[in-house]
C-alpha cells in the first residue's frame, strides 16, 4: 500500500512538473555552473536556461527527462524570485515550488 501511494505521489508529481516547465525555454548540457550570478547573467542574456543533465538517471522520477524538466522548474523559480543557492534560498525556492505544484495538482487532478 505504500509503494502505491509513493508510486501515485512521483505520477502527480511528475505529471505537475511536466506541465508547468513547458513554457521556459532550455538546453541541456552535462555539466553547468553552480554559481547564481553566472546562471543569472547567462539567462538574462539569452532567455534560455542551461540544466545539467548529471546525475537526472538517479532521481525519484520514473525518467531521466521528467528529472531534467524539475530541475527546469526549480532554476526558473531561483531566477524569477532573484534566490541564489544558499541553503535559506533554497528552503525558499522548495516552498515556492511545493505551493506551486500543490494549486497545479488541486486544479488538474
Amino acid at each position: 500500500m505504500k509503494k502505491q501511494i509513493l508510486n501515485q505521489a512521483i505520477n502527480d508529481l511528475s505529471f505537475a512538473i511536466m506541465h508547468l516547465s513547458q513554457d521556459i525555454k532550455f538546453e541541456i548540457y552535462k555539466e553547468t555552473t553552480n554559481n547564481f550570478k553566472i546562471m543569472k547573467n547567462d539567462y538574462e542574456k539569452t532567455k534560455i536556461l542551461k540544466v545539467s543533465s548529471s546525475g537526472s538517471e538517479n532521481s525519484i522520477y520514473k525518467n531521466k527527462y521528467i528529472n531534467i524538466l524539475a530541475r527546469v522548474f526549480h532554476d526558473k523559480i531561483h531566477l524569477k524570485h532573484d534566490l541564489n543557492f544558499s541553503k535559506d534560498d533554497e528552503i525558499s525556492v522548495a516552498r515556492i515550488q511545493f505551493a506551486i505544484v500543490k494549486n497545479f495538482l488541486l486544479k488538474y487532478t
